[in-house]
Formats: structure tokens, C-alpha cells, sequence
């Protein structure tokens, strides 16, 4: 869907009936900002909003889109609701005018036909709870590619349970991509285990996205068992104030 040019259409006409952006909000029920967007082509209006604003243009849903097919699964969805079935291929073109609820529901009537390059451009618009259905169904045929682009749209608890099975059976190289999308607290804890097993060479991947506090008990815990020389690679990541704590028990 080319919402650049759907975004001049709705300019042209609004101008053309001598209506401001605050003008066309009012009738709307919208903020200009909404009408603002939608003119520059960074957002569109919603599919419960189209019906009103062909009307207050005075234009039809076909004038707006200038696709048949879009334009029959439109009237498709304001018609039936929830009941409308529409191929995946217009839902993802369509999926920036739905709702979430619209999304996945036509999304669950075409689940077979379903693959993970669909779900990877349909995430930003399907329910959270739904998307992580489809992930965990599937999550022996994700490819990482995929996955990556899913990453974002995905509950911390979800993407915990998702480090955890990594961690676990690849172990912690495997959590390079997952570690921007992960909680501190989460991060921490499998640092923690991981420090036990393979000391700080073994988390360098871990270290930028620590704690404060969990560098520091780290360290604490490496400077105790095998001195100040093997803080090597975690220093960058330490304040100033303990480092030279931590110096100052040396030299005692």
C-alpha cells in the first residue's frame, strides 16, 4: 500500500473542500497531527475511519486506494467484520489500516498459508500473545534472519524464555542477537551462571549490558579467586570509584 500517494490524495481533496488539518479532525474525531501523518505518508487512517473520510471528502473507498483487490477486501472487513476472510497477501498490504484485533483475526483464518517471511512483516500489527503463539509452533522452522525482525514485537518474558532455551543448548554465544532486546535482570542472571563456569573471558559478549551491580559482584568475586589481573576485560565496564577500591585492597 503506497501511503505516499494515498497521503497526497487525502491532502489534495482536503484542500480542494477548503478544509484545514484541525477542520478535518474535528469531523474526524482525530488529532491534526493524525491528519498531518497520514498526508506526509508516515502513518494512514485506520480501516474504522475510511467510511467517515471518503464521506467528508466526497470520494469513494476505490477513488483512495486505486486497487481493486485492496479495495474489495476493505469493503470486505467494514461489511463483515470479523467474519471477513482476506488472503494473507492483502492483509499484509493492508495490515498498517487494521487494527491489531483485525489483523489476527484474518491472520488465524489463514494460518495455513502462513509462512515466517509473512509473520516477520506482519508482527509490528498482530496482538503480542498471538504472535508469540506462532513463534513457539513454529520455532524449530524460524530462521535467524526472521527471527531478528520478530525480536522487537515480542514480550521481555517471552524473549527470557527465549534466551533461557538458547543459552541452555547453545550456550552463550548464541545470545548475541537476543542481548538489546533482553531485560538487565535477565542478562545478569545468565551472566552469573556462566561467570561460574567459564570466569569473565567466558561472558566479554555479556559484559556492555550489565548492571552496575552485577559488574561489580563479578568482579569482586574474579579479584578474590585470581587477583586484580583478571579483571583484564571487565574494567572498561567499572566505575572509576570502585576500581580504585578494589586497587586499594591490592596494594594493602
Amino acid at each position: 500500500m503506497d501511503m505516499r500517494r494515498i497521503g497526497k490524495k487525502i491532502a489534495k481533496w482536503r484542500k480542494d473542500k477548503e478544509f484545514t488539518q484541525m477542520g478535518l479532525a474535528d469531523q474526524l474525531g482525530v488529532t491534526y497531527q493524525a491528519i498531518s501523518n497520514w498526508e506526509r505518508g508516515e502513518t494512514l487512517p485506520d480501516i474504522t475511519k475510511l467510511p467517515k473520510l471518503t464521506e467528508v471528502l466526497g470520494v469513494s473507498i476505490d477513488e483512495l486506494l486505486s486497487n481493486s483487490e485492496e479495495t474489495t477486501a476493505v469493503r470486505k472487513l467494514i461489511e463483515e467484520g470479523e467474519t471477513a476472510v482476506i488472503p494473507i497477501g492483502t492483509v499484509k498490504t493492508l495490515a498498517p489500516i487494521l487494527t491489531p484485533k483485525q489483523v489476527t483475526s484474518s491472520v488465524k483464518k489463514n494460518d495455513k498459508e502462513l509462512h515466517f517471511s509473512d509473520l516477520s512483516a506482519l508482527a509490528p500489527y498482530l496482538s503480542e500473545e498471538y504472535l508469540e503463539q506462532l513463534v513457539e509452533e513454529n520455532y524449530n522452522k524460524i530462521t535467524l534472519s526472521d527471527l531478528i525482525k520478530i525480536l522487537p514485537f515480542l514480550s521481555e518474558q517471552y524473549l527470557s524464555q527465549i534466551a533461557e532455551r538458547e543459552y541452555l543448548s547453545k550456550g552463550i554465544k548464541s545470545l548475541k542477537y537476543l542481548l538489546p532486546f533482553l531485560a538487565e535482570d535477565h542478562i545478569d542472571g545468565i551472566a552469573l551462571k556462566e561467570f561460574e563456569k567459564t570466569g569473565i573471558k567466558g561472558i566479554k559478549e555479556l559484559l556492555p549490558f550489565l548492571s552496575e551491580e552485577c559488574l561489580e559482584d563479578i568482579s569482586r568475586k574474579s579479584y578474590e579467586i585470581h587477583g586484580l589481573s583478571s579483571l583484564h576485560d571487565i574494567v572498561p565496564f567499572l566505575n572509576e570509584k570502585f576500581l580504585k577500591k578494589l586497587a586499594g585492597e591490592a596494594l594493602e
